[in-house]
């Protein structure tokens, strides 16, 4: 697929919805190049502060005082970040060596990190283990494994042990874990029960998650001008001591989308909050999972299939038993207890 075909149908579609009373706000994807080139196409309604000239929306023919925002999905988003980290070593089959302030920032720290937590008896950094550290061609692509590896649990016991040269590994950690926590709460009491406030709904146009999002913005073109600056990294090794370039875009087309597209919800739409959650894609991913997966060997439904598809899904979610924390279930079934005395049983003779 090319990228002025999908320009054609998303402009398609867009209309299309908005003729029937749906207000489409923002268009999230992952960071392919098709999607990247698409997203290029479009001229910036609005400038960022710390970078002129980013594609993240666009003026919306239909609504002209509502933006179209490009957000990138922020579960993708993590994967993408933690496999340039896992590439990132000093070994030959390394493409990249991370480099800030001097000090590398290379995926051996944590299957250091992992192997001394393994050996003691009670462990201080219980996310970390063998599917989530020692990487596979399944085991990349889950956003738990990487959201385990990033954590702010991790960065604290790796800034506890004092390893050197590792300060910036936990800086990096952190602050990853910050931004995917900022973009990802799910609902309203997620952040108390979780004792996390990043977790929080956003209700406020000053909400001080947005300085924490432009700060994650900050931070990677600080990073950024270093390397460029630094005379010491050969000219074609640049690219391989920061994350690719794909992966920053995408991180600066998903801060500034994100924060155009709920200060608008809070401050014009009038809604009262907003969970960040609702701007990832995982649902939707879910869904025609789902419909691939009825489809048996089909590659391409008919639209009487696709509805077939839709009515089985729906009905199995309706009927679908809630799953319980805990290994046991309660019984639904109703047990009577008497207390009448039971009948005697004839004898047998043997």
């Amino acid at each position: 697929m090319k990228k002025e075909f999908l320009y054609d149908r998303v402009w398609e579609v867009i209309p299309a919805c908005e003729r029937r009373g749906i207000n489409i706000l923002a268009v999230v994807s992952d960071g392919c190049a098709v999607n990247r080139a698409f997203i290029s196409m479009h001229t910036p309604a609005t400038q960022s502060k710390l970078h002129p000239g980013l594609v993240f929306d666009t003026r919306n023919p239909c609504s002209p005082n509502r933006n179209v925002h490009f957000i990138a999905d922020p579960p993708h988003l993590l994967k993408t970040i933690r496999n340039n980290f896992a590439k990132s070593g000093l070994h030959k089959k390394c493409t990249r060596l991370l480099t800030k302030n001097g000090e590398y920032i290379v995926w051996k720290t944590v299957e250091n990190l992992y192997i001394a937590d393994m050996q003691m008896s009670l462990r201080r950094c219980p996310k970390l283990n063998s599917q989530n550290v020692y990487l596979n061609g399944y085991s990349c692509m889950k956003v738990s494994y990487a959201a385990q590896v990033l954590s702010n649990t991790v960065a604290q016991d790796l800034k506890s042990r004092n390893i050197p040269g590792t300060s910036e590994t936990v800086t990096f950690i952190k602050k990853v874990n910050d931004f995917f926590a900022n973009v990802n709460g799910a609902w309203s009491q997620q952040g108390i029960r979780t004792a996390n406030y990043r977790l929080n709904p956003y209700s406020s146009v000053d909400d001080p998650r947005f300085e924490e999002l432009l700060d994650f913005e900050k931070y990677f073109l600080d990073w950024q001008n270093e390397v460029q600056n630094n005379v010491k990294i050969p000219k074609g090794s640049k690219g391989k001591a920061i994350l690719s370039h794909q992966t920053l875009e995408g991180i600066y087309i998903t801060v500034n989308a994100f924060i155009g597209a709920v200060k608008y919800l809070v401050k014009d739409a009038g809604v009262k909050f907003v969970c960040a959650r609702v701007f990832c894609q995982d649902a939707l991913e879910q869904y025609f999972g789902k419909q691939r997966a009825s489809c048996g060997g089909g590659q391409n439904p008919t639209v009487d299939a696709f509805m077939n598809n839709d009515m089985r899904i729906t009905i199995h979610r309706d009927m679908n038993t809630r799953k319980r924390s805990g290994n046991t279930q309660a019984s639904s079934s109703h047990v009577d207890i008497s207390n009448e005395k039971l009948a005697k049983l004839p004898r047998t003779k043997k």
